[in-house]
């Protein structure tokens, strides 16, 4: 990646997705791309990696936790693992790469969720800021690392350092058709985007869940229910004058200073 004839930062993040699909973009390569990459984001930004495609791994016995020391040189996202803010993967990903062993029954609910969050918190343990687990109907796991990691990245919420929370999954009406292709796609943007605003301190209302109340993050609080999820992102409310506002509109109204400086006052 040569990032020499961008001297200034352009964009507020980077998002990478299926690294296991990609075998030239692999190892230290991902390593750079993330290194190199992070140089052209405002405030360092925000790096996102998406997993897919994740292979099956020989374990030394079933059932065990990967090592901390042979998940850190993992072949295609070892590395990397120290550059990424947020990654995401699904239950079944999450298996494969560290060997915890989900009973999945009526019973184990909450050894399940033990379990997860054991083997999220290797990925924790590898420098990655925060590690998302999706769950398909049982919802997902958020898991977020120290004050001082997040001190790392500035464009992350601080609010959410040594917070973690498992959110159940939001209930459609019945009958309702279902595809979920791209279902990860659209939570791990939502995740990036609801961390791009909440470092803001920006909160805006939902239209699928009016009920829930609006309240100003600061960076001191450490409840659980400080990281927002795809699920509880709030989107579609309103300015103090009234006007509706967007991610996009925060967004600009955040870095409209240094995009001026950078269009030279170009309007168009």
């Amino acid at each position: 990646v040569d990032t020499s004839a961008m001297s200034t930062p352009l964009y507020g993040a980077l998002l990478f997705g299926y690294p296991h699909l990609m075998p030239l973009i692999q190892g230290q390569a991902l390593a750079r791309l993330f290194h190199e990459g992070r140089k052209v984001l405002l405030n360092r930004g925000i790096i996102a990696l998406d997993l897919n495609g994740v292979p099956e791994i020989s374990l030394v016995r079933a059932g065990a936790l990967r090592s901390l020391n042979d998940l850190r040189h993992d072949r295609v996202i070892g590395p990397a693992l120290q550059h990424v803010d947020i990654l995401h993967m699904n239950e079944d990903e999450l298996v494969l790469l560290t060997g915890c062993n989900i009973l999945d029954t009526k019973d184990s609910e909450d050894e399940d969720e033990f379990t997860i969050a054991k083997a999220a918190d290797l990925f924790l343990q590898c420098g990655v800021a925060i590690v998302a687990v999706t769950r398909g109907r049982k919802g997902s796991y958020v898991a977020c690392n120290t004050a001082e990691r997040f001190g790392q990245t500035p464009a992350l919420p601080s609010s959410w350092a040594n917070c973690s929370v498992h959110m159940p999954a939001t209930a459609l009406p019945e009958g309702t058709q279902l595809n979920t292709n791209g279902a990860g796609d659209a939570y791990t943007s939502g995740l990036l985007v609801a961390s791009m605003l909440r470092h803001t301190g920006k909160v805006i209302t939902s239209n699928l869940n009016k009920s829930t109340e609006s309240q100003t993050e600061t960076s001191d609080r450490k409840d659980n229910s400080a990281v927002s999820t795809a699920n509880s992102m709030k989107i579609g409310g309103s300015s103090s004058t009234g006007k509706k506002m967007t991610p996009y509109a925060l967004y600009m109204r955040e870095n409209f200073v240094t995009l001026k400086q950078q269009c030279k006052n170009d309007k168009k």
